[in-house]
């Protein structure tokens, strides 16, 4: 699991202004979150669309074609886990509400406004909630 190429970068100052709404929803009871293999994963894929729509569509035009089929998720990370990549999918994690403590992804900490793209399996640690969009490249 090298990330000798990981990169982050800034969001969009409109993407920004939605992190805020999309966190407050993710603490929300409405997100129904659930322990699946020891990682909390948003059940709520319907909702969680509807609350994470803004946001990608501030974020995604600049990253990902039209073309691209896309996926979003959202995980509660309260310890050590492993982001796994599918192959000819690419993953932008954007870290949404930070509990306590840095995220790291990696050994490279990302800022509260950073994301980053990942291209192949990834430790990530921390006490957070993070978006994860994920497309398929092709």
């Amino acid at each position: 699991m090298s990330n000798d190429g990981l990169k982050s970068n800034r969001l969009p100052s409109a993407a920004i202004t939605e992190l805020l709404k999309v966190a407050d929803w993710l603490q929300s009871e409405k997100a129904k979150f659930q322990n699946v293999d020891d990682v909390n994963i948003c059940n709520n894929r319907e909702g969680l669309t509807k609350a994470t729509s803004n946001l990608i569509s501030q974020f995604a035009t600049k990253v990902i074609r039209a073309s691209s089929e896309n996926r979003v998720t959202a995980i509660h990370f309260t310890k050590s886990a492993v982001v796994p990549v599918e192959q000819d999918w690419a993953v932008y994690f954007i870290p949404v509400h930070i509990v306590e403590g840095p995220v790291m992804v990696g050994d490279q900490k990302l800022d509260k406004g950073d994301y980053c793209h990942l291209e192949e399996n990834v430790e990530i640690s921390g006490d957070f909630y993070a978006v994860l969009l994920l497309s398929r490249r092709g």
